[in-house]
């Protein structure tokens, strides 16, 4: 028959083994729970990036949307002012032939009036 204190050697080697048991245990456990961890790590760096380079393809979209859209506004605005300067260099145009007309018309007028007479004078009042 064992005695007490064998008893309490074989329960304290039996004890001795199941804390070693325990830690081993926890250990493992630890492990697991930091691989776990560095696994969502990488998986959330990885979703991070995919939704930033998401954001960042959108985001240039949007800005090359507003660069077209005020690209073809400045076009149109380029079109309008070159097309009114087009029209009132015409209207100029316009002008300067009016005003040549009408200078050699009272030119005409006043030769014809002094070279032929006063019947010249009331035929071109007539005419007009």
């Amino acid at each position: 028959m064992p005695t007490n204190m064998h008893l309490t050697f074989i329960e304290s080697s039996r004890l001795d083994a199941g804390i070693k048991g325990m830690k081993e245990m926890c250990l493992n456990i630890l492990m697991e729970a930091e691989e776990k961890c560095e696994e969502i790590d990488v998986k959330c760096e990885e979703e991070y990036s995919s939704l930033k380079l998401k954001e960042i393809i959108e985001q240039r979209s949007k800005v090359k949307k507003i660069m077209e859209k005020r690209q073809a506004e400045i076009e149109r605005e380029n079109r309008v002012y070159m097309t009114k300067l087009y029209n009132h260099s015409r209207l100029e145009q316009l002008k300067a032939k009016n005003d040549i007309v009408k200078h050699i018309m009272d030119e005409v007028k006043l030769k014809l009036s002094r070279e032929r007479g006063h019947n010249y004078v009331k035929l071109l009042k007539h005419s007009m």
